[in-house]
């Protein structure tokens, strides 16, 4: 009962000191006005956009460019746990100045970060729903599929990296080899993770702060850790300004935004 009235606290909380700025283009902007948990699996686009998970795929998604940046292609972030809808789409603001490329959030309103030991596999989420259709949607396009997460986003990523090989395998009738082939095709980065355990077949690069506790104690940093075949881990050292929470300095993504900069997958 405590932790459904911090939860719903913690909620209007954020959903009140977190409006988007309303946008005459933006339908869906009623819809920040709702709790952030409500909003998981929302897709966050141009101007603050919001799109509904059930429209992704029906819609034209306006992705998030600042200066000379083209449309394509599009790199698909997923925030950590505790973010609110407009610390997101702040984020992704920034990385599209840093890294020249276009982007759309997939929002993890994940109010708590709850219990970051357990197995991505134990936990499912609306953003891993609307994740894991935009993923296959791109594949089945023949297009390259570009993600970044951090924390406890890698999560749903994982996940969503499991079911859309899945899918693969089972509406396509392929080979497992044959699926892995196709997810070669996805470029992760990762920065602060905080998952042991990524699927082979997508490209990963983890990016891992020599002084963040998240990678090292949960991530790949972590004692039998399987970071995906072939996958680049690097080790860095990284201090950002201290925010909301205490490891914020070492943990938060201005701590590892000059090495995202540099990942292979985002800069064309």
């Amino acid at each position: 009962m405590v932790r459904k009235l911090i939860t719903l606290f913690v909620s209007m909380l954020i959903s009140a000191c977190s409006t988007l700025p309303r946008q005459d283009d933006c339908m869906t902007n009623s819809y920040v006005a709702v709790g952030s948990t409500s909003l998981d699996g929302f897709v966050v686009g141009h101007k603050g956009c919001v799109y509904h998970p059930s429209d992704v795929l029906k819609t034209e998604l306006s992705s998030i460019r600042v200066g000379e940046v083209d449309q394509e292609p599009v790199v698909m972030f997923v925030n950590g746990a505790v973010n609110s809808l407009f610390r997101q789409y702040q984020k992704l603001v920034r990385f599209s100045e840093e890294t020249q490329a276009a982007f759309i959030g997939i929002y993890n309103g994940e109010l708590f970060p709850g219990k970051i030991w357990q197995p991505a596999n134990e936990t499912h989420t609306s953003a891993e729903k609307t994740l894991t259709e935009l993923i296959h949607h791109q594949l089945e396009r023949g297009s390259a599929v570009y993600l970044l997460t951090g924390s406890k986003g890698t999560h749903i990523v994982v996940n969503a990296l499991e079911r859309v090989k899945q899918q693969l395998v089972t509406l396509s009738l392929l080979e497992k080899g044959s699926a892995t082939s196709l997810m070669s095709q996805i470029n992760v980065v990762t920065y602060g993770g905080a998952s042991r355990i990524y699927p082979d077949g997508p490209a990963y690069t983890h990016y891992v702060n020599r002084l963040d506790p998240i990678p090292w104690l949960f991530g790949v940093g972590a004692l039998g850790a399987h970071a995906g075949k072939d996958a680049k881990v690097v080790k860095v050292i990284g201090l950002g300004p201290l925010e909301w929470n205490p490891i914020s300095p070492v943990h938060g993504f201005r701590a590892y935004l000059p090495y995202i900069n540099e990942s292979i997958g985002l800069r064309k």
